[in-house]
């Protein structure tokens, strides 16, 4: 493999680990987004009337499956999250790899 050819190479993996980073910080925010919704359907506050004059009575809900719903989709955007700083450290080892003058597939 030439120079030229190793320095387009280096320069496509860095365009794929920046995408796929830029990917998965949006899937893990999406994810958390998700997980926060099914965890608020999951617990739920009921007001029913109250014993008392004028004290309002609220109990709260917990539904299981919403909130292990919640759990597991929270998991997935903790991986989504990893997988994106270890891409980001990979692109930002790689970019500092280059020297000036040397080719780098940015023609």
């Amino acid at each position: 493999m030439s120079p030229a050819e190793a320095g387009r190479a280096l320069g496509d993996v860095r365009t794929v680990l920046l995408v796929r980073g830029i990917v998965a910080a949006v899937g893990g925010l999406g994810l958390m987004a998700a997980a926060v919704l099914l965890f608020a359907h999951g617990v739920r506050p009921d007001h029913f009337p109250s014993f008392v004059k004028g004290v309002d009575t609220v109990i709260v809900s917990y539904s299981g499956p919403w909130i292990g719903a919640a759990a597991v989709l929270a998991l997935l955007a903790a991986l989504a999250f990893t997988s994106c700083a270890v891409d980001l450290f990979r692109w930002g080892r790689l970019r500092r790899r280059i020297r000036p003058g040397e080719p780098d597939g940015r023609d």
